[in-house]
């Protein structure tokens, strides 16, 4: 479950990808902006499926359509990556539907 609460009473020591922001026009829907402290890793496919290395640890594929989509990536590529305190990475990608 989502917990809202406002940037200005944010715990330091929490993590956070980013943030909803919006413009001053009345109606218009928010927007997500990232925090620029994601960096791009290269990331290796192993043998086993789905499971790939980046860094000095293992990425995390959580459900299917993360599954696709980094199959349709090929044997080495770049993306958004940030590392959990386990030592494993969860990656930062917009990823499509599939369908």
């Amino acid at each position: 479950m989502a917990r809202f609460i406002h940037k200005s009473n944010l715990d330091p020591k929490q993590k956070i990808r980013g943030y909803e922001d919006h413009t001053d026009k009345q109606g218009a829907t928010g927007f997500f902006v990232e925090l620029e402290d994601q960096t791009i890793f290269e990331i290796t496919k192993l043998p086993i499926p789905d499971c790939y290395k980046v860094g000095d640890g293992y990425l995390k594929v959580p459900d299917l359509k993360t599954s696709a989509y980094l199959r349709s990536k090929g044997d080495k590529f770049k993306c958004k990556c940030r590392k959990n305190e386990d030592g494993s990475w969860t990656l930062l990608e917009n990823i499509p539907s599939i369908d």
